[in-house]
């Protein structure tokens, strides 16, 4: 196991562990932006909502309302379903916040 692999685990791992859910599906969200590999906003994601909560381990209840609040902050708009993120930057800055003043390292 390569030093990256490991720290990517020991992320996630502490991800799991210490995060709030509105930082868990705001992470998930923001590694689905890389698997887009999106280099222009807005970006949009048409996953279901059971979709992200598992990939968060969430209830999709808890999921739903994680991104409402997200919504509630303008990080992100929720239109007919999907997400959308006008500024993933904008999000990964705020989540780097809530990280650092939880202590848990963002993914």
């Amino acid at each position: 196991m390569d030093v990256r692999n490991a720290a990517r685990k020991t992320a996630a791992i502490q991800n799991l562990a210490i995060a709030s859910p509105e930082q868990r599906a705001g992470n998930v969200l923001l590694r689905l932006t890389k698997m887009e590999d999106a280099k222009i906003d807005p970006i949009i994601i048409s996953l279901r909502r059971q979709d992200i909560a598992e990939m968060a381990a969430l209830t999709s209840e808890t999921t739903i309302r994680a991104i409402r609040k997200l919504a509630a902050k303008n990080l992100i708009k929720i239109e007919r379903g999907k997400i959308i993120i006008g500024d993933a930057e904008r999000l990964r800055a705020y989540l780097a916040d809530q990280t650092a003043s939880a202590g848990t390292p963002l993914t």
